[in-house]
């Protein structure tokens, strides 16, 4: 049963936006006054990372669901050519859907959203997002310290608590930080 009281998640994402942009705002009028404060500066102080805003969206999935989102952590390969094709569409999907909302994330802080350079950079860092929850799951598929040979005979995503998963996804985008 839904709460009709409380907002949605997007509503709270809005509000959350919202009031990081309000703070921004105030912050760069007091620094460098009104008329010296442009929307573009506005929105590169209050836009977080794109990689940490899919970071906090996993997480707050998994806080909210209970689960993990299984296309991200498929596991082994598909039993069948079709099963195989129609995973990797679906990854192919997510990939492009995350790649839009970091285009307008960019967008709103001032990127061309056609330039090629900004289309490359949305396109690599959704996909490093989603591969480092994927790379995640090839070097713990379902608990402790085990590796890729593990893969065939373990459900990733069956085997594990919440709390695991939690501390997998932070470690998993810590591992993309140089």
């Amino acid at each position: 049963m839904v709460d009709v009281s409380s907002p949605g998640r997007r509503e709270e994402n809005k509000q959350r936006t919202r009031s990081a942009l309000e703070q921004a705002a105030a912050r760069l009028f007091e620094q460098q006054g009104f008329e010296a404060t442009t929307v573009r500066d506005i929105a590169l102080a209050a836009a977080e990372a794109p990689l940490t805003a899919l970071r906090e969206a996993m997480l707050t999935w998994l806080a909210e669901t209970g689960s993990a989102p299984t296309i991200l952590v498929s596991g082994p390969p598909k039993s069948t050519n079709r099963q195989a094709d129609e995973a990797h569409a679906l990854k192919n999907d997510l990939e492009r859907a995350i790649t839009e909302v970091f285009l307008d994330r960019l967008e709103a802080a001032g990127a061309d959203r056609k330039a090629r350079s900004t289309v490359l950079r949305a396109a690599v860092q959704a996909r490093a997002g989603v591969s480092a929850i994927r790379g995640m799951m090839i070097a713990y598929p379902g608990g402790g310290e085990c590796g890729a040979e593990d893969l065939m005979t373990v459900d990733p995503v069956r085997t594990r608590s919440i709390e695991e998963l939690t501390g997998l996804v932070r470690e998993a985008f810590a591992a993309l930080e140089p």
